[in-house]
């Protein structure tokens, strides 16, 4: 164990904060590229606002799958450091990258098959015409997303988080330099954005593997000529990063069920709903840093053997997630209606679009609850109780209940944003009990 991971953990609340600072400034300028797509591409017209919605969920499956691995990934690298293991963590790290890009292989090959997939999301031909454009650049280049969260967890795993910092921010204000560049300039429209992202992305890239692989200024090594392929490390990661996967993947089934609910009261609401889901990828960033700093925390104190210091950890989260949330929510009911006019001037979903910031900013700390406790369960290398969680508060609760109170109540639209409030209450109820009764039987042991 290095002097640096030994000072985080000495301090659980200081290296927690230490942490996450540099991931929620990157994760901001990262979420910023959503709506620097938006922006941009909103000069094309409502039905190229349209379409980037609905990809959004077919993208989010490269963004699932990448984050899923990075997160397998940091929880085995952390608790091979709190064990004093340098080089079996070393070793996780590239089967990390391994496992990237073979599945990255398989989302290259979606490109052959975008133009049903696009035409099935639920939107007018028109829109899946754009949809399918944008998608195809976006998968041909998915090697690159996905080799990147790789990079960024074996970043995070030895807590040289303000690296990802630095990168992130270079990555999108390159992506805001050529977005209108190449959907304007050059005349490429939709596509261009696309574009813009895959080519900022592998410019990233490239300032990763120049920094772990080529330079070896990191506490960690990776060593690609010395790899020995190991089915159990590849297995260990697996068993945190494939619940997580399937949890975020969950997530984009649920974006994408929202969407065919909302499909029924036309492509505006589907607008609507896409400019309220980036105000709130924007606004629970804090929560989401929070949580990545968790797992690395949580995670050097498992292989340590000390779970009250991980339970110190997820406490403390919570509770600075609770006053932030409380803070957030607050401003955005305030807000409603004067941050839709930034992505659009029709009237109808700027409506729409402020009823639903009205009422989704009461779900807020129960979003905070759930995402906290999700990334302890992973930090102790439990990937099932995150899935659990996460697929309740997303699927089984949110799109059932969205469905009955639009369509068999007068509630109508209205009615989805108040299936969303409910299935975060009851997720963030489960996920207290359970984390607390697993907690207590751990420190009794």
């Amino acid at each position: 164990m290095n002097a640096q991971i030994r000072k985080l953990m000495e301090n659980p609340r200081r290296g927690l904060l230490v942490l996450s600072w540099p991931m929620i400034v990157s994760m901001v300028f990262g979420t910023l590229l959503n709506f620097v797509d938006f922006f941009f591409v909103g000069g094309l017209g409502p039905n190229a606002l349209a379409a980037v919605q609905l990809s959004f969920p077919i993208f989010f499956l490269i963004i699932a799958i990448g984050s899923g691995i990075g997160i397998g990934t940091t929880a085995l690298m952390a608790k091979r450091l709190g064990e004093k293991n340098k080089l079996w963590a070393e070793e996780a790290g590239m089967h990390s990258l391994l496992l990237s890009f073979v599945v990255s292989l398989f989302f290259t090959a979606i490109v052959l098959f975008i133009d049903p997939v696009a035409h099935s999301l639920g939107g007018s031909p028109e829109v899946a015409h754009l949809a399918a454009d944008y998608m195809s650049v976006i998968f041909a280049g998915s090697a690159i997303f996905f080799l990147g969260f790789s990079m960024q967890a074996i970043l995070q795993a030895q807590g040289d988080t303000k690296l990802i910092m630095k990168l992130s921010i270079a990555f999108t204000l390159l992506n805001i330099v050529l977005n209108p560049i190449f959907i304007y300039d050059l005349g490429m429209g939709i596509k261009g954005s696309a574009l813009a992202s895959v080519i900022a992305e592998g410019i990233a890239l490239l300032a990763y593997a120049w920094h772990i692989i080529v330079r070896k200024r990191t506490y960690l090594q990776i060593k690609p000529r010395e790899f020995i392929f190991t089915p159990q490390i590849m297995k260990n990661i697996l068993k945190v990063g494939l619940p997580a996967a399937v949890a975020e993947i969950g997530l984009s089934i649920a974006v994408l069920g929202i969407n065919f609910i909302l499909s029924g009261f036309g492509d505006a609401a589907i607008t609507a709903y896409g400019i309220g889901f980036r105000i709130d990828s924007l606004a629970i960033l804090p929560i989401l840093g929070l949580g990545a700093g968790a797992i690395t925390m949580i995670g050097y104190f498992r292989g340590a053997k000390d779970y009250a210091g991980a339970r110190r950890v997820y406490h403390t989260a919570l509770k600075l997630v609770l006053a932030f949330t409380a803070v957030m929510g607050a401003a955005i009911f305030l807000l409603s209606w004067v941050v839709p006019h930034l992505f659009t001037k029709d009237t109808s979903v700027i409506e729409m679009a402020a009823g639903y910031l009205r009422i989704i900013a009461f779900s807020y700390p129960f979003i905070g609850i759930t995402i906290i406790l999700s990334s302890a369960f992973q930090g102790m290398g439990r990937g099932l109780p995150s899935l659990v969680i996460t697929m309740a508060r997303a699927i089984l609760i949110a799109l059932p209940v969205a469905y009955y109170l639009a369509y068999h109540t007068s509630l109508g639209v209205t009615g989805a944003w108040v299936g969303i409030v409910a299935s975060g209450a009851f997720s963030a109820t489960v996920a207290f009990v359970w984390i607390e009764a697993y907690f207590r039987k751990l420190c009794r042991g």
